[in-house]
């Protein structure tokens, strides 16, 4: 998990210069981030007005889908603009980690730490599966017009919107094919290669709590364990990394707590309108609703894999309290009892992700509710 694969490809895509090893590569790397910044940003604008066009001449069909497409957009633009400005707090929550994870191996030794490792880093690689889910959803986004211009000999646009150049000619629409497939690569990879380094992270932070949880659990108050340390340090340093895990807590949320925010506004737009657009098809080809579908998947997956995982770690922090009674605290001294019960007490207040609303699995179901009665307004209207 410390090898952060995903830091690598951001820093390939211009969106990591701190990966860089030299002035001159940071500055190419910056250059070429802010290069597929302005294609992107730049589609909006023609995605946007198609959007007014199509409401205006009354092509709600087309305009729906249009919303789809852009809500992606959004999306990648959302955990950009979280994740550039935030460089030195990823920085620092990173190395942070590190520490808490050496020195925890020097407490509880390389076997039991070991365990914790490997079943944290079996559940990042299951969550990483969500990443080629993802990259169905790109693969059928790019290859549709490819399939419709080989198989129909139809010239479809990669993204419905207005062109500065007309499509209608085989170069002219390979050129804008070639723009907007930028925009959509660097968009929705973008979108992979943040949330699967979140994902990472959280797993990580997780890992800590593994970790604090056998040091309580393994306390003999008294006598000597984990080694050549004493009882009393072996707590000192439960309460260290009890502390730290509630600073490392606290770094996260101010890392993604506005991206959780304005994802999860936008994920009930990304979710009704695809469905809806999905319900309304009367295309003879079978590529766009599965592009539909794709969209929807996307969405749905990111959504729920973040709630449940914030879930995960709120549960963790109770699990906590139990294993600080899992041991013979009875038998320790008034000073040990009195910190264990600061502990405890401290332990008790939950410090859920999120800014406004709490990501957990109850604002996954209240999205899909929104969704859905966004859903059920935009049949009404248009029925």
């Amino acid at each position: 998990m410390w090898h952060f694969p995903e830091l690598q490809w951001m820093k390939y895509f211009g969106w990591w210069p701190a990966g860089c090893k030299t002035p001159s590569g940071t500055k190419y790397c910056r250059l070429f981030g802010y290069f597929l910044c302005f294609i992107v940003v730049y589609e909006f604008v023609p995605e946007f007005f198609s959007i007014i066009q199509a409401i205006r001449h009354g092509e709600i069909d087309v305009a729906i889908f249009n919303i789809s497409q852009t809500a992606l957009g959004l999306q990648w633009l959302i955990r950009l603009t979280t994740f550039l400005p935030n460089e030195k707090l990823l920085l620092r929550i990173l190395a942070k980690l590190r520490d808490c994870d050496e020195k925890t191996r020097k407490v509880i030794g390389d076997e039991a730490a070991n365990k914790s490792y490997k079943a944290r880093e079996k559940w990042c690689r299951g969550l990483n599966i969500m990443s080629f889910m993802e990259d169905g959803c790109t693969a059928v986004w790019i290859t549709r017009p490819l399939f419709n211009l080989i198989l129909f000999g139809e010239k479809v646009n990669l993204i419905d919107a207005w062109t500065p150049i007309d499509t209608n000619n085989l170069p002219g629409w390979f050129a804008m094919y070639i723009v907007q497939g930028v925009h959509v690569m660097a968009a929705l990879y973008g979108i992979i290669f943040y949330d699967t380094l979140m994902f990472v992270l959280l797993q990580m932070y997780h890992l800590q709590f593994d970790n604090l949880k056998y040091l309580l659990r393994g306390l003999k108050f008294p006598y000597r364990t984990f080694g050549p340390l004493s009882i009393t340090s072996d707590f000192r340093f439960a309460i260290w990394l009890h502390q730290n895990i509630i600073q490392l807590g606290d770094m996260i949320n101010d890392l993604i707590k506005y991206m959780l925010f304005f994802s999860a506004i936008n994920s009930i737009m990304l979710i009704c309108v695809p469905v809806y657009q999905f319900t309304q098809l009367t295309e003879s080809s079978v590529l766009r609703p599965l592009m539909v579908f794709a969209c929807v998947c996307f969405a749905v997956s990111i959504l729920l894999t973040y709630c449940w995982v914030n879930n995960c770690i709120l549960d963790e922090s109770e699990e906590v309290l139990r294993a600080a009674y899992d041991n013979n605290w009875y038998e320790g001294s008034v000073a040990d009892k009195r910190d264990l019960f600061l502990l405890i007490e401290v332990g008790r207040k939950k410090r859920p992700f999120g800014f406004i609303i709490q990501s957990n699995l109850e604002l996954f179901i209240a999205i899909i509710k929104s969704a859905f009665s966004y859903y059920q307004f935009l049949d009404a209207v248009t029925s």
